[in-house]
């Protein structure tokens, strides 16, 4: 939880004088400016509603909640109050699609936040995203993740060049997140030393390659998409030696000496793989392979299929030691630690993307820092 007891008494006495308490159905503070705004009013209002977060601790404040949301109900208001708390912005979340939101005044203010350290953008627009990417404040950027809910696959030329621009610019990075964004390629990550978590999920065949870098502190790394390169495999053994949680989803038939691979990894403890591999060869030979492979693993506490297929190893895995409920539906990711850096799982627990309705507003939270 982030506190602003350390913040100057005259930015504390501007934050506190947008405030006034006002209980509704949905929206639990409102801006002073607005506060005789009606709910049938902020119901018409809804596509322009966005909100900014500030978090605080109890012996500040002690008669609010532990959260305060600053919602504007015009976009240019909110450009002025991030104008005004840019050096104090440690995060920023966007989501939404409103186009009247995105002017470039407020991608400039957006700019302004150099001290950004978390930042994630969801959107139905790949335009957006592009001026979110060119906008986004890198120099102590540590968590970045962009999704791009568009349903079109040709699309947006440039918009790889600018994700490369930023892992490039971006040297503190720890977490990676990058999802639904059509990439034919992306070569262009060395050099990330911090990186400890990688998230990849992209439609088309992904080419991916870490270069002549060691990724030394690279704990996780989730990869879904249509097909791999074999390089990858052989990269995340020999580059990232601390490499503890792997999921591979693809439609790659991989076969058994994959799977002997990854497990020369020292420190693995977590691994979910596409079962596709299985109809390359007799699943019996594949089942014994595993077998040996979970009894020779000291360190592995999680090996998990698709949970279609799961039955067919249960035998195995409690041969082996390990319990059969540590296999989690495949649309959670409850046991992978890249969630740690996430300020809300909530929002990535499920990746079923059919089941996410359009969205029709624009929201904005914005934490200032511990």
């Amino acid at each position: 939880m982030a506190t602003i007891d350390h913040l100057p008494s005259d930015v504390l006495r501007e934050i506190f004088s947008y405030i006034k308490v006002v209980k509704r159905q949905k929206l639990s503070y409102v801006c002073k400016k607005w506060q005789s705004v009606n709910q049938l009013m902020l119901r018409s209002m809804k596509k322009l509603v966005c909100h900014c977060e500030i978090h605080f601790n109890s012996s500040v404040v002690t008669q609010y909640d532990d959260m305060i949301n600053f919602t504007d109900y015009i976009p240019d208001k909110f450009e002025v109050l991030l104008r005004r708390f840019c050096d104090h912005v440690k995060e920023v979340e966007i989501l939404g699609n409103t186009p009247c939101f995105f002017s470039t005044s407020f991608w400039e203010a957006f700019a302004l936040c150099t001290k950004l350290t978390y930042a994630r953008f969801l959107c139905y627009t790949s335009g957006f995203l592009n001026e979110f990417l060119i906008y986004l404040p890198t120099d102590n950027l540590e968590n970045l993740s962009i999704e791009n809910r568009e349903t079109h696959d040709e699309f947006n030329p440039d918009l790889q060049n600018y994700i490369i621009e930023v892992l490039t610019k971006a040297k503190k990075l720890k977490t990676i997140d990058i999802c639904r964004v059509p990439m034919d390629e992306l070569r262009s990550i060395g050099g990330l030393d911090n990186l400890q978590s990688l998230y990849i999920k992209v439609m088309k065949p992904l080419h991916l390659s870490f270069g002549s870098m060691k990724l030394p502190n690279l704990e996780t790394i989730v990869i879904e998409g249509s097909k791999l390169d074999d390089v990858i495999i052989s990269e995340l053994v020999t580059k990232c030696e601390n490499l503890h949680t792997v999921s591979l989803i693809t439609e790659n038939l991989f076969c058994k000496a994959t799977l002997k691979e990854i497990m020369k990894l020292p420190n693995l403890r977590n691994i979910r793989i596409s079962p596709r591999f299985l109809f390359d060869e007799d699943p019996s030979i594949t089942k014994d392979v595993i077998s040996v492979l979970l009894q020779r693993s000291k360190n592995l506490k999680t090996f998990y299929f698709y949970h279609d297929l799961n039955y067919l190893f249960n035998d195995v895995i409690r041969e082996a030691g390990y319990n059969c409920d540590q296999c989690y539906d495949h649309r959670y990711y409850e046991w992978i630690t890249h969630h740690a850096m996430l300020r809300d799982n909530s929002h990535y627990e499920v990746r079923d993307y059919t089941a996410y309705p359009m969205l029709d507003y624009t929201s904005v939270r914005l934490t200032l820092p511990c």
